[in-house]
This record gives C-alpha cells, sequence and structure tokens, in this order.
C-alpha cells in the first residue's frame, strides 16, 4: 500500500482526554482536549528524521518519531488549571508505523497517513493512555510514497492496541491503588451503619443492660439476677440469629420474609418449604406462620388453612 511520507514541516494535530479543573468549573474530571497542530521538527531529542534523506529539501520522518513535549492543547471548557502543570511538560505524539522494506539511514520511514487506503494514525498523549486520535494534516499534498506491507500495517495495530491496553492497565490499577483507603473507609462505614440498621433493637437491649456499670456489677455478684441477665443476653443472641437467618434466607429465596419471635428454626423450615413449594407446607403440616410443625394431637386428618390455624380435616 502507498503512502505519503512525512517532512519536517508537516503539521499534525491531535484529540485526548486530560484531567480537567477550573476555578470557573470547580470539579476534577477528565476531560477532551483539542491538541494543538505542530510540526513534526520541534527540535526535541525525540524527534527521528533522517537527515540525508529528502523531500522538498526536508528531512523525512522515520518510524518512532516524537514531536516531543510542550504541545500546547485546550480542553473543552476553558482555563483548565491543570494542563500547564500535568499535561504539557509530558506531551508526546508519535508515529508508530513503518515502512520496513523503506529505510532511511538504516530505520524504517516513518508512515502516518489518513488518506491511505488503511488510514494509518498517530499516537498522541492521554491521561490513562495514548490516544490514537492523531494524524499529519498536510503531508498529502507530498509527492513522494513508500510502499509499507500489510504485515507492517497488522504488526502497526497490534503494537498501538497493546500499548494502549497496556497504559489502561496500568492506570486501572494505579487508581485502585490510590482508591484503595478511601472504599476501605467507605465499606467500613457501610458495614457499620448496616449493622446499626438491622441490629438497632438488639444494640438498645444491650445499652440498656451496660448503661450502668455499677447496676451490672451487682446483677452479676446475685446469683438471682445474674442467671435473669444471662437469658436476657440468650434472647438477644437468639433475635440476632433470628434476624441473621431471615436476611440469609431473604437472599435465598428472593422475597422478604417475617419470622415469628420465639420459634425461629420452625418459622424458617415452613417459609423455605412455601418457597419452593408453596402447597407442600401445608401438606406437610408445616405452619405458614412458624408456630408448631405437629398438630395439636394424634388425630388423623389435622389441616392447617394459615388463617385459623390447626383445624380438623
Amino acid at each position: 500500500m502507498k503512502v505519503h511520507v512525512n517532512t519536517a514541516l508537516d503539521v499534525s494535530k491531535g484529540y485526548s482526554l486530560h484531567w480537567f479543573w477550573s476555578p470557573l468549573a470547580p470539579l476534577l474530571c477528565l476531560m477532551p482536549t483539542r491538541e494543538a497542530e505542530t510540526a513534526m521538527f520541534t527540535a526535541k531529542a525525540v524527534n527521528r528524521l533522517a537527515s540525508t534523506v529528502r523531500h522538498r529539501f526536508l528531512p523525512i520522518t522515520q518510524k518512532g518519531h516524537d514531536c516531543g513535549t510542550w504541545l500546547l492543547d485546550d480542553s473543552l471548557l476553558p482555563l483548565n488549571m491543570l494542563l500547564p502543570v500535568l499535561v504539557w511538560p509530558f506531551t508526546a505524539r508519535t508515529i508508530e508505523f513503518g515502512a520496513s522494506a523503506v529505510r532511511a539511514e538504516g530505520s524504517p520511514i516513518g508512515c502516518a497517513d489518513v488518506a491511505s487506503k488503511i488510514p494509518l494514525f498517530m499516537l498522541t498523549c492521554g491521561t490513562l493512555c495514548p490516544s490514537p486520535l492523531a494524524w499529519p494534516t498536510t503531508n498529502s499534498g507530498n509527492t513522494v510514497f513508500v510502499g509499507i506491507t500489510f504485515k507492517d500495517i497488522l504488526w502497526g495495530y497490534l503494537f498501538v492496541i497493546g500499548k494502549i491496553l497496556f497504559f489502561l492497565i496500568l492506570s486501572g490499577l494505579n487508581l485502585l491503588k490510590a482508591m484503595a483507603a478511601p472504599i476501605k473507609t467507605f465499606l467500613t462505614w457501610l458495614l457499620f451503619k448496616v449493622l446499626l440498621t438491622v441490629f438497632r433493637d438488639e444494640i438498645k437491649r444491650l445499652l440498656e443492660i451496660v448503661k450502668d456499670p455499677k447496676e451490672l456489677l451487682e446483677r452479676l455478684k446475685d446469683p438471682a439476677k445474674r442467671d435473669k441477665l444471662i437469658d436476657e443476653l440468650e434472647d438477644i443472641a437468639k433475635d440476632w440469629l433470628d434476624r441473621m437467618k431471615k436476611a440469609l434466607l431473604t437472599a435465598a429465596v428472593g422475597e422478604p420474609l417475617v419470622l415469628p419471635r420465639g420459634d425461629s428454626a420452625h418459622g424458617l423450615e415452613s417459609v423455605a418449604a412455601r418457597s419452593l413449594q408453596p402447597d407442600a407446607a401445608h401438606r406437610l403440616g408445616r405452619s405458614e406462620f412458624g408456630d408448631s410443625l405437629e398438630p395439636p394431637d394424634d388425630r388423623p386428618g389435622w389441616w392447617h388453612d394459615g388463617d385459623k390455624g390447626w383445624v380438623p380435616g
């Protein structure tokens, strides 16, 4: 495939994403940026130009050419205060495709041409990863072409995609590392909030018990009061387990459950049976409301209708 060469004075431009912050719009976010047009030659050490191979007396670019730093750009919203500090000193715009069979001073001729049959873009700098939205705008007027093979194009695109993915993964890892502490703090707060909401009644009852340390010590010394205290703590623990089982079973069967106090195991079993087999709970003699799983006596034919409780069949 034939592509136009690029010379030292050919101009390129690009678009990317960079961090944005401005006094006019005080929010920190990623904002599309328009990068300024600039010539291939910028007098930077990263410029790769074949001084002895020229077109119209101008050096031709080689593969890996970089326009270098301090390529000025502007954001979609004006007055981005972060660009001069975080962006302009580290800019880059590179030619990633090269004609391996056509070399200048030992290096493949650089190929970047959107007028060719298969567009060959440049890579420009970006906050999360390099952006492929960069291209030369004046090289279509050049009368010298080089031939680039399909293999060169394929390897060029694979390298560009790999480079973008690498920096995306790296940026994602860095972002996760930076967000680890805030995320941990938020999850801890959320868990604490959920526990306070779900076990609000149990927490209140516990606070009532321990709010007066002197009274608590007296209850622990008196055997009768101590036994009553243990019974209260057992009731609180039992209610706490009831709520936990309710939450787990709700997640399992996908519906809100109302469990009775005092007979949680039977209530769970009856609700599970009702959720999985709506009629089986009654046929097996299980209460929909968590009361006794057995009829009042051994007479056959007892039926639980859900409203009246156990009635003779």
